[in-house]
């Protein structure tokens, strides 16, 4: 079994952005209730969230939020009531609180 490591992504969050931009990756993110929630896709959807959350942990940027209703909108169906927010622990910026 082959496993993937944030050492293996050498693009960057934005050239993953770019490389999945097709109106066939779509997320549909919803709150099932409240202990769930569903991060849905197709196969390459999903591969695009991988290799974003994975392209993330190289940029060194303190988090990155995609939503159906802002930036990175375009990866999300008309069902999606949510988006995704993402932060690296320990805080990049030394917030003392994270």
């Amino acid at each position: 079994m082959k496993f993937v490591s944030h050492h293996d992504i050498e693009a960057t969050s934005n050239e993953v952005i770019d490389r999945y931009s097709d109106p066939e990756t779509k997320l549909t993110v919803q709150i099932l209730d409240d202990s769930a929630v569903l991060i849905e896709g197709n196969a390459n959807s999903l591969e695009f969230l991988a290799n974003y959350i994975l392209a993330y942990i190289n940029d060194g940027w303190h988090s990155l939020n995609i939503n159906p209703n802002g930036a990175g909108g375009d990866f999300f169906t008309s069902k999606s009531t949510h988006g995704i927010y993402i932060h690296i622990l320990p805080c990049r910026h030394g917030h003392p609180e994270d």
